[in-house]
């Protein structure tokens, strides 16, 4: 979804991915020129990339530097702008700052507003509070949204707000309304060739499953729902939907869930998304309690525990299971004293930075243009001389160094280059 519209496939990502360098120097030279109107269709370009691809830090610093400028654009430019920068807060896990952005941005909406753009910022809020535990307020979010679905006629938005409804419903444990709701998005999605949202419906069906227990069936939805999801394109969905896989599978396949989440891990780590992380953290405890590894997962879990009180989450019911099962086997197997000692050490710990299964650093990954800047920068060169080396603009490089500096939790450069050598980055 960009500006409001709901892309079906993003199979063009790859491509954007390798013209990103030349996508960042144009969107810079428009900024550079105030050409604002067309540095706003270009970011909205962008937008995918950064939130499918999990560029969250990189795209929300791009959007700050569009809305410095920000009484240079329509409201309706501005309504999208507050979208797109409350998605990538919200994968972030930053719900406060998210909800303050999407209600900035119904705040400057127009009559003439494309109600697509309304309707996403409803659905903004009603994720927001959703994801806090405020399921009162995330039910009114959610049927305003499906009102102007259906007040548009559109059948997809639509579907958005009905399976929305139906994860209201998992939480709160009436699993009848629940499957009643996805059977009807799935009917809306067929009829209407819907691919994101029938995917989406599949992993709202394997939360249900999984809420109750049936961990076989919610295995078949979540397979299903990341199948199309890698179709279409959608990374950031399928590795949601891997991670879910990852937990159905854990009681009979504990080696084929530790690949699953792992691979999340990895890929939530780019963002970084604190959420996804910790869910991935919780997953993997479990794995190493299975084998025995009990400090190591003692720490894993604790990590994890401390980010999920940081971030104010709820767990939707599924996960909180999980996260209960985790927390007794912990406790009985480390006794009292030794669980809570887990818990004081990991309070001082980034989750950026646990070591994997193998015992091997998975800091947040650079990406291949972040490395080949950090080599330049190992070499003593200067933003300038860089980007000249690398033909890109010097605001390139620098929003590649802010990128390194959170993803290695540093804040200078000679610190920067030591942490990659030693996470063996470079």
């Amino acid at each position: 979804m960009t500006n409001g519209i709901h892309l079906q496939s993003l199979t063009f990502l790859p491509e954007m991915e390798r013209r990103l360098d030349s996508l960042y120097t144009a969107l810079d030279t428009l900024l550079t020129a105030e050409q604002f109107e067309s540095a706003f269709h270009l970011a909205g370009s962008l937008y995918p990339y950064w939130e499918t691809y999990e560029s969250l830090s990189e795209g929300i610093d791009w959007l700050l530097k569009l809305m410095e400028d920000e009484d240079q654009f329509s409201g309706d430019s501005l309504a999208s702008l507050y979208l797109m920068l409350g998605n990538l807060l919200r994968h972030q896990s930053d719900y406060e700052r998210s909800a303050a952005f999407y209600e900035r941005g119904l705040a400057c909406l127009s009559n003439a507003i494309d109600y697509r753009v309304h309707a996403s910022l409803l659905g903004g809020l009603g994720e927001t509070a959703f994801r806090q535990g405020l399921y009162a307020a995330a039910t009114g979010y959610y049927q305003s949204y499906l009102e102007i679905g259906r007040q548009a006629g559109d059948d997809c938005y639509a579907a958005n707000a009905v399976n929305a409804l139906g994860r209201l419903a998992t939480v709160k444990g009436d699993f009848a309304e629940a499957l009643e709701s996805h059977r009807y998005v799935q009917h809306l999605c067929e009829a209407n060739e819907y691919s994101s949202g029938t995917a989406w419906m599949f992993n709202a069906l394997g939360e249900l499953e999984r809420a109750r227990g049936e961990y076989r069936n919610a295995a078949g939805h979540f397979q299903k729902s990341a199948a199309i999801f890698h179709r279409l394109g959608d990374r950031g969905a399928q590795m949601l939907a891997l991670q879910n896989l990852g937990f159905a599978i854990l009681p009979v396949n504990p080696s084929g869930s530790e690949t699953l989440l792992q691979k999340t891990l990895r890929f939530w780590q780019r963002g970084p998304a604190r959420h996804g992380i910790s869910l991935s953290l919780i997953g993997l405890s479990r794995v190493d309690m299975a084998r025995g590894n009990m400090k190591k997962a003692g720490r894993q879990f604790a990590i994890a525990s401390q980010v999920l009180d940081q971030i104010g989450v709820q767990l939707e019911l599924g996960d909180r299971m999980d996260y209960e099962i985790a927390h007794e086997n912990l406790k009985k197997a480390l006794g009292p004293a030794q669980a809570r000692g887990l818990f004081e050490q990991a309070g001082t710990s980034d989750p950026r930075s646990i070591p994997s299964a193998r015992g091997l650093s998975v800091g947040a990954a650079l990406t291949t243009r972040e490395t080949a800047t950090l080599l330049l920068v190992a070499q003593g060169l200067t933003d300038k001389q860089i980007a000249e080396q690398l033909v890109i603009s010097p605001h390139t490089v620098n929003a590649h160094l802010k990128s390194i500096y959170r993803k290695l939790s540093v804040n200078n450069r000679t610190a920067a280059v030591a942490a990659a050598r030693f996470r063996q980055f470079i």
